[in-house]
Formats: structure tokens, sequence, C-alpha cells
């Protein structure tokens, strides 16, 4: 574990800069229970000319998300995210914290305990997590300067369940304010209970799902579920389009999510659904969206597919859109998912009418990233990822909310005043029933999203 305050970490100026950091985490972290001594920084050598080695490309991972929904049946509720109107609070949940001093405490699978220590090549997955802490510590560092409110910042080195209920439980005699992850989803519904039962916060950054916990005001995710994504995208299109020109495409009847984008309680008519196996898009010689295209209008397809699993459906079905379209205008709308998938994928947003539904994406030319990046580099000797912006706008997100509005500042309407790199914080909360109570609460999520189209490898925002 890592007792993080206001220290640097080390760095000898060597451009492995990764490779580095994780030999700090090596020495300093246990990954259970033990707490680093005080790093004091090394004499910094001539800082080498600040070269901009960023790919001009889209990088690969633009909305780091796991989305784990399941398809509801007919029987099941549909998860409700409310937008606009608060909860009717007729309780409160107890302040029992002194924002005096913060404890803040995060479960991050660096594991570095399989990393091959004489070797400079780190697995991606094991950077994304050593980025994301990175940019946490910047901005605490930086938050350290604005106000001398004491943080203590515990991290620890693990993901699995048995490892992060042992941690939990060392801090029930003295609960921290805020608990960030774990990753894996058992350890996650384990932190998200243990949170309920003590009366403190759990905050996923790394998961949104609809079946973590229940009841439960004291969990929150850092991005917006599907659920939320598909009806910011049946608002969107219902608002541009005629309803009559719009076709839901589903793999079939078993995978249908039209329960969700024609919720009676939310919208009048319907959206039109249509069944496509992806054999027929990918080895059926005769057209297969030639007969959907309308004779007036614009045509708009919503493909609510976000797993990996459904790379290869996408990718026949933009192909299908290019070869059989002609002349005519047509609409795709997608999710973020789609842009970490298979290059052709991302050729065809490019060239085609597709909007994606997107919490997290990173304007290169706004101000505040630019000084990020130079500020990044200066201190680690290497550019930041998407994760670092993530890791530093969550970090900076929570201790200003916590300063400004106690331990439960969720809870309140407010809008930060923070400017972020990558997303925003619109913290909601989201019902399984219409009731609108405090006691109905499933958890709360952010549920700043945007609808982008990208041409020419850059973002433009639509909404």
């Amino acid at each position: 574990m890592i007792s993080v305050q206001s220290h640097r970490l080390l760095s000898n100026g060597n451009k492995h800069f990764i490779f580095n950091l994780l030999l700090v985490l090596l020495v300093f972290a246990c990954g259970t229970t033990k707490k680093s001594s005080t790093v004091k920084p090394t004499k910094r050598p001539e800082k080498p000319k600040l070269e901009d080695k960023t790919p001009k490309n889209l990088p690969e991972k633009i909305d780091t998300i796991q989305w784990k929904e399941e398809v509801p049946s007919k029987d099941d509720k549909i998860i409700v995210p409310d937008k606009d109107n608060p909860p009717t609070q007729t309780e409160k949940l107890p302040n029992t914290k002194s924002t005096d001093q913060l404890q803040l405490v995060a479960l991050i699978p660096f594991k570095v305990d399989e990393i091959d220590t004489t070797s400079n090549k780190i697995p991606g997955q094991n950077l994304r997590f050593v980025h994301f802490y990175s940019g946490m510590k910047l901005a605490l560092d930086e938050l350290n300067q604005v106000k001398a409110t004491y943080v203590q910042f515990d991290i620890f080195d693990t993901e699995e369940m048995d490892v992060s209920k042992n941690i939990l439980q060392k801090y029930e005699s003295k609960l921290p304010h805020i608990i960030i992850g774990p990753y894996k989803s058992d350890a996650l519904k384990y932190a998200a209970d243990w949170a309920k039962k003590n009366q403190t916060v759990v905050i996923s950054p790394w998961i949104s799902s609809s079946s973590i916990t229940e009841k439960n005001p004291y969990y929150i995710q850092a991005k917006a579920g599907l659920n939320s994504h598909y009806q910011l995208i049946s608002s969107h299109v219902r608002t541009h389009f005629p309803i009559e020109n719009t076709i839901l495409i589903s793999r079939s009847k078993e995978e249908s999510k039209a329960r969700i984008f024609n919720d009676t309680l939310l919208h009048l008519s319907a959206i039109h659904e249509e069944f496509i196996s992806e054999d027929d898009l990918a080895k059926n010689a005769d057209p297969i969206l030639e007969k959907y295209f309308k004779a007036e209008g614009p045509t708009i397809f919503i493909l609510p597919l976000a797993s990996t699993r459904d790379e290869n459906y996408i990718y026949h079905f933009l192909r299908r859109v290019i070869s059989e379209k002609k002349n005519k205008t047509v609409y795709v709308y997608g999710l973020s998912k789609w842009l970490e998938m298979k290059a052709e994928i991302l050729e065809y947003i490019n060239v085609l009418n597709v909007r994606l539904s997107i919490s997290n994406f990173v304007d290169a030319d706004k101000p505040e990233v630019v000084n990020f990046r130079k500020k990044y580099f200066n201190v680690y000797r290497e550019f930041p990822s998407d994760d670092a912006m993530e890791g530093y706008d969550l970090t900076k997100f929570i201790v200003s909310s916590l300063r400004n509005y106690g331990e439960h500042f969720y809870t309140q309407e407010f809008k930060s005043n923070e400017k972020y790199l990558q997303t925003d914080f619109q913290l909601k909360p989201v019902y399984k029933s219409n009731n609108k109570l405090f006691s109905d609460i499933e958890y709360y999520e952010n549920q700043y999203i945007k609808l982008i189209e990208i041409k020419n490898n850059r973002y433009k925002i639509i909404d």
C-alpha cells in the first residue's frame, strides 16, 4: 500500500518513465497493509526539450469503461436515471466524518508482482493503471498547494475480492471519506455492500453496471451506464428526425432493446425495430439494408452495441451502409466503444454520418489540456495518456467537492466551478421505480454524456 501525501515520485530523467514509476511502486507498495515511508525527491537532471510524441490519429482508448448491463426481460424493471428532478428527500444521509482531514482509499490493480523488472516493456493493462495513478498524484499535489486541508491517500495494489475484503475490514474502526475502486466486479460488489453497511462512499471509475448493488445511496458510478446512453440517443433522434425514418437494429429478439428505447413512460411513439443476423450482414450476396432506406428524408439507424463481441457485426453493418446507400442520406447512432475496435470501423466512422455517445473525450486544443500535458511532462518525463487525465479529473473532483460540500456532496444540487480535462461531473440518482423517493435510490452515477461525430480523426460535439 502507498500512503500518498504531497511528495513527488522519484524520477531519474530516463525516457522510460513508466518503468521507473513501476519500480517506485514495487519498492513502496506491499499490496495489502504496510504503509510507505515519506519519499524525498531526488535532484532533477536538466529537463529534456519538450517534444510532443503523441500520435495525430485518435488514441486507442477514448472512453475506457466496462459496461456490464443485462438485457432486461419483460418482467424486469428498467433502470431509470433521473436527469431533471432531484429525489423527494424524506431522509438524509448522516454526516459522520470530519472534513478537517480527508481520508481516501484507492484499490488499483497495478499488478506489480507480474511485471518483469528486467525488461523495459510493460503490459498495456498495467500501464493503464499506472497512468491513472500518476494523474491522481498530480491532482493531489496541486490541490494541496491551493488549500492546506490534509489529505491522506492510501493506495493499494489489488483487484481480487479476498484481498480487497481484507483491506476494507481494516478501515472499519476509522472509516475513509471515499473508496475508489476496486476493478473486478465481484470485488466491487463487496466494496459497495461494505460501503452501504458502514455508511461510507465507494466510487467505481471503471465499471458501470445496474447489477452491482441495490438500494445503495453510498455507491457512485463515475461514468454513465448503458441505459443513460440509450436514453440520450433515443431523445436526440426523436428531437431531430422523423420517428418513421428511424430504425432500431438488433441481432435477435433475445437481444432486443426496444423496451429501453420505447419506454412508454418517456415516449408516446415507438421506434420501429428490425432484426438482422450477423451471418446475413457478412455473407449474404444480396442487399440487406437497401429496403430500409427512406425515399424522402434521411434514414436513421440506431445500433446499440457496446461489446467486443459486437465488433464484427458493427464492421459488417457499416460496410453495408457504405456499399448500399448510394446517394441516400444515412445517420448511424452508436456508442463510444466503437472507437476501441478494429481500425476499419474507425475508417467507416470518418466517412459516414456516425454519431456516438461518449462520456470521456479529450480536446487536444483545449487550454487546460495543453497546460496539463506540459506540467505532466515536466514531472514524469512523459506525455499523459487519457487514463492519466481520467485519474486527474476524478481526484480533483472528489477532493474539491469534499472540501466545499462535505462527505455527501453527490446528493446535493451544485455545479462545480472546476475545469476538467476530459469529462464533467453531473451526479444524479438512478431508480428502478418511478416514485423518485430518496429511499428508492439504487445508486448514483455521473450522467455527463455527449454525442460526437468524427471527421478526419477530429471530434465534433453535436450535443
